[in-house]
């Protein structure tokens, strides 16, 4: 996913470490800053599994070209992969969501990832509620796969807040800190997956990729896997 907090410091692997023997459960976040990717040392440090960028509105014909390769790697080293959408409310739901399945294609073994965290047009409340939620339901329906939502307390909150709808869904929310819980969504309740390092981490290496940084996300609790993955 993209940025959306400070810089953080830099982590080194032995934390990453110390989480899967804790028995947390670690997945990545990859788009096309990453560069290319040795898929194999990220599963030998315990990497559970990926969620890819499929594709972006912003982006040229919508689509992140490097998903294909990544999923390709992902399959190569065993590891579960699902794709992401970054979500433009300025955009139709529906139309988003047609996207999303066209590109994503089959496979995937983690449920969809909706990305929530950019309103650059100022889309009202009310248009921004009904056009994710539009897609959320057209991808469920297409699919049979509810999607899990991307974003961060602090963009969530004064954009979309809380209606009835959002709690029949599972939430992925950054929050970078070394905190031991994060901050969560108002509409969310005591349990997310974390996506808790990114920039600055300077873990990539360590996991194969060319980036310096990849997003880190922690599934919390462990038991919350089963309802990530298909």
């Amino acid at each position: 996913t993209n940025r959306m907090d400070a810089i953080m410091a830099a982590i080194p692997i032995t934390r990453i470490r110390e989480l899967i023997a804790q028995g947390i459960i670690l997945l990545l976040d990859i788009s096309h800053w990453q560069g290319k990717w040795d898929s194999l040392k990220a599963k030998a440090e315990g990497i559970k599994g990926v969620y890819i960028k499929v594709g972006d509105p912003d982006m040229f014909g919508w689509a992140d070209t490097t998903y294909p390769y990544y999923r390709e790697k992902a399959v190569l080293a065993l590891m579960d992969y699902g794709g992401y959408w970054f979500f433009r409310p300025e955009h139709n739901g529906i139309t988003q969501a047609k996207k999303f399945i066209e590109l994503m294609g089959l496979g995937y073994t983690l449920r969809p990832v909706v990305d929530v965290e950019k309103n650059v047009r100022g889309v009202s409340r009310s248009i921004f509620r009904l056009r994710l939620k539009n897609f959320l339901q057209y991808v469920e329906k297409d699919t049979g796969n509810r999607c899990i939502i991307y974003t961060r307390a602090s963009f969530w909150d004064p954009q979309l807040g809380n209606e009835a709808w959002m709690s029949d869904y599972e939430f992925m929310v950054a929050n970078y800190t070394e905190n031991p819980v994060p901050i969560l969504p108002i509409c969310v309740g005591s349990e997310a997956i974390w996506q808790r390092y990114a920039d600055g981490d300077m873990l990539g290496a360590a996991l194969g990729f060319e980036s310096y940084s990849i997003d880190v996300d922690l599934v919390w609790p462990a038991t919350k896997y089963s309802e990530v993955k298909l």
